[in-house]
């Protein structure tokens, strides 16, 4: 991604680098989080701050599956 995104991405607080020194370095998780966020912008028009409440609602959502999913197994 363009420099002045990812600057703005950070602060928007939607990624933040693994390590700043001297340039920021991005794990590949916020590589795949900043695909997904140009998605969402770019293909189906959510703003930016509406950007992170869907990536909060969708985080929470896989969260609840998660917990679904052990219930499920746990009643066997």
């Amino acid at each position: 991604i363009h420099p002045a995104l990812a600057e703005r991405l950070m602060a928007l607080g939607l990624i933040e680098p693994a390590e700043t020194t001297p340039e920021p370095l991005f794990a590949v998780a916020t590589v795949l989080r900043t695909r997904r966020i140009l998605r969402l912008h770019q293909d189906l028009g959510v703003n930016w701050v509406g950007i992170g409440v869907v990536l909060d609602l969708l985080a929470k959502i896989e969260e609840l599956e998660q917990e679904i999913a052990r219930l499920r197994q746990s009643r066997g």
